[in-house]
């Protein structure tokens, strides 16, 4: 069994009585019918249709967790909270409080989510699982890199949108290099 600490994704939770209307009315995917114990993919569209982020939405006891690029998890969720006007939703962005760990060639148990109190197990292929929970309760340690866990992520075919980086910036550093 090999585990990698994950540091390249980040973590919203998405709770409150109108948590699953919410998510329904703003993600891709069919959020309103999501059973407890599976995940779903969904991505997040501004009005013209272009994909913002990419999330492996999870259901939790108090609502949803929403895994997507570290680097959008601060933007998205502040601009995600623009949209709640009167639900009740509260949206956070727990990224440095729950540690996130990718486990594979690992034989857990068959279900697509488990929930052991605050610590999530998330099957997300053959014998490829998520560990998800509060950095203080999640201390077993890593037994693998990252970049490990990212190429079974690219040939699982599983999408990550990250931000764009600046283009001027971009094209200002390489006309400088000239």
């Amino acid at each position: 069994m090999q585990r990698a600490r994950l540091t390249r994704y980040g973590l919203l939770s998405v709770t409150g009585s109108d948590a699953r209307a919410f998510l329904h009315a703003q993600l891709t995917n069919d959020i309103e019918n999501l059973p407890a114990e599976r995940w779903a993919l969904a991505g997040w569209c501004s009005a013209n249709g272009r994909l913002l982020a990419s999330f492996l939405v999870i259901p939790s006891p108090d609502g949803f967790l929403l895994q997507l690029a570290r680097d959008l998890a601060a933007p998205v969720a502040k601009r995600l909270a623009m949209f709640v006007l009167r639900a009740k939703v509260k949206i956070a962005d727990e990224s440095d409080a729950w540690a996130q760990f990718g486990v594979w060639d690992a034989d857990y148990e068959p279900r697509d989510v488990a929930w052991r109190g605050n610590i999530a197990t998330v099957r997300v292929g053959e014998r490829r699982f998520l560990e998800l929970g509060p950095t203080a309760e999640l201390k077993e340690p890593a037994t693998a890199d990252e970049v490990q866990w990212t190429l079974q992520e690219i040939r699982a075919g599983r999408p990550l949108i990250t931000r764009i980086r600046d283009r001027k910036s971009s094209r200002a550093r390489s006309t400088a290099a000239r």
